[in-house]
């Protein structure tokens, strides 16, 4: 998932959900990725299976090749995705999740173990779904069941178009400086896209999202009739180029110009 997200969809106003415990966490539900499309009286009875936990800053929620025993819908706070490299350890900052962000849900649902490890950057409120819990609702519940199962269908069908593009390292990437300084640090920093190469025919972008609707607007809206390539890198990289390599580019052009 996040309410920073110009793709998120806009949610429904809160229910009439007379328990304000309840109510609670159907506006959260409402709010999230995941769960926004389910009917009310759906979300009332997850919401009965869950439970609010407060989680500090710098604790992991949830661990790269462990079992999956929850899956989460953040209420306050910033988390951290991070890749795990199973050789070395080491870990790769793949995105940052704000309010409404789903997350834990497809090793939870399908059995599978954890894909990724995920971090409380500062102090969060979290809406905990157990497996055991949440099974038993399943079991008992059809209609649960199927729209989970037709909403997971579609996560994974927008998770599989992420896969479709090519994954690149900017260290090692023959990134353009004149590319780059064709446009602000603002607009590279808003839209989480730099542009790394351009030619006569086609300019290629460098985005942490690529299903990012809005930002390949904006980004088509800039590069004219050029065709427009995206690749695919880490939000960590990304934001590693931006303090550290984007202000040499800029006054490497500025030294051209002058």
């Amino acid at each position: 998932m996040d309410t920073n997200d110009p793709n998120e969809p806009e949610a429904p106003a809160p229910p009439e959900v007379d328990d304000p415990a309840t109510k609670r966490k159907v506006s959260l539900l409402l709010h999230s990725r995941y769960f926004h499309a389910l009917a009310v009286p759906i979300l009332e009875r997850i919401a009965r299976v869950t439970e609010f936990v407060q989680i500090s800053g710098g604790e992991v929620l949830i661990q790269h090749g462990e079992k999956a025993d929850a899956m989460y819908v953040l209420e306050e706070g910033v988390a951290e995705v991070f890749a795990v490299d199973t050789r070395t350890g080491s870990e790769s900052l793949l995105r940052r999740l704000t309010t409404g962000a789903c997350f834990g849900e497809v090793a939870f649902l399908t059995g599978q173990l954890r894909a990724a490890t995920v971090r409380a950057r500062t102090d969060c409120s979290l809406l905990k779904v157990g497996a055991t819990e949440f099974q038993v609702l399943m079991d008992r519940f059809h209609p649960v069941a199927v729209a989970l199962s037709q909403s997971l269908a579609q996560w994974l069908y927008e998770d599989g178009e992420r896969d479709t593009y090519r994954f690149v390292k900017l260290a090692t990437f023959p990134v353009q400086p004149r590319a780059v300084s064709a446009f602000t640090p603002r607009f590279i920093k808003h839209y989480k896209a730099l542009p790394v190469h351009r030619d006569d025919s086609r300019v290629i972008v460098a985005m942490t999202d690529p299903t990012d609707l809005v930002a390949l607007d904006a980004m088509r809206q800039e590069v004219g009739r050029l065709a427009l390539e995206v690749v695919v890198v880490s939000e960590s990289d990304l934001e590693r180029f931006v303090d550290q390599v984007l202000p040499l580019i800029y006054q490497q052009v500025e030294g051209w110009v002058g």
